[in-house]
């Protein structure tokens, strides 16, 4: 199994729009790809700033057809584009990719 992850931190005062706009960006990735569902995960302890989105793989083939799906998508490269500036600090988002053991 793969797990992909993509990390942003969100300004100060922006919690809640921010937590709204990835919720509402991963509807629309789940809409989208239904056969992979995006989950959305805010930080209970540590980084409190931080938002999670996170969906999981068959593999790394099924992972890469996902990521071709979506920058073919123009509904989500508007997505990205307009995104608030004012909701998340610029250069935070980091994405993971993991392997089961």
């Amino acid at each position: 199994m793969i797990r992909w992850q993509r990390s942003i931190r969100h300004r100060h005062g922006k919690w809640s729009a921010a937590v709204q706009w990835t919720k509402e960006a991963a509807q629309y990735l789940n809409t989208l790809c239904p056969e992979t569902q995006v989950q959305v995960f805010t930080m209970r302890f540590g980084a409190l700033d931080t938002i999670h989105s996170i969906a999981d793989f068959e593999d790394l083939a099924a992972l890469d057809r996902w990521q071709k799906r979506l920058w073919s998508s123009e509904g989500y490269r508007e997505l990205v584009i307009k995104s608030p500036n004012d909701l998340f600090i610029e250069g935070s988002v980091i994405d993971t990719v993991l392997e089961s053991a």
